[in-house]
């Protein structure tokens, strides 16, 4: 908490070949979720990050961890696909510089690219309004 976000290269999950740097997560505040089509507290979760995808003007960014291609494309086919882009980190070559132990968790970024908050576990609407969204508020007004 507090730092910048870890520097990544990762390839698009939606467009293989295609680079995605940490840099997406400056000049906006984002949330960074960490999924794979393994877990069944992302699926869990899922619904609430559409909604918060619709109703919100923050980015979210997908972190696609530990999984496997067609998977990850098939759940997001299936129920539908919240962020913005997603990054593949098949390998958790980006996400062990995160800290990512688990799936699902996410981070709150600032448009400044610093790590507001840490969220281990799955989002609900409960989470997202008591615990991100003031996070959110918070560090919106100072970016």
């Amino acid at each position: 908490m507090g730092q910048p976000v870890p520097s990544f290269e990762l390839e698009s999950l939606l467009e293989p070949g295609k680079t995605i740097t940490s840099d997406i997560l400056k000049g906006r505040m984002s949330l960074v979720n960490v999924w794979a089509s393994w877990c069944p507290s992302c699926r869990q979760e899922h619904a609430e990050l559409i909604r918060i995808a619709r109703e919100s003007d923050v980015q979210m960014v997908g972190f696609n961890w530990k999984d496997e291609r067609p998977a990850a494309l098939e759940m997001l086919r299936r129920y539908g696909d919240p962020y913005v882009l997603s990054v593949f980190d098949p390998d958790n070559k980006a996400g062990i510089n995160w800290g990512v132990y688990g799936a699902p968790e996410t981070f709150v970024v600032d448009a400044e690219g610093i790590i507001r908050h840490k969220r281990i576990g799955p989002i609900d609407r409960k989470v997202w309004e008591e615990e991100i969204l003031p996070v959110v508020e918070q560090y919106r007004t100072k970016g």
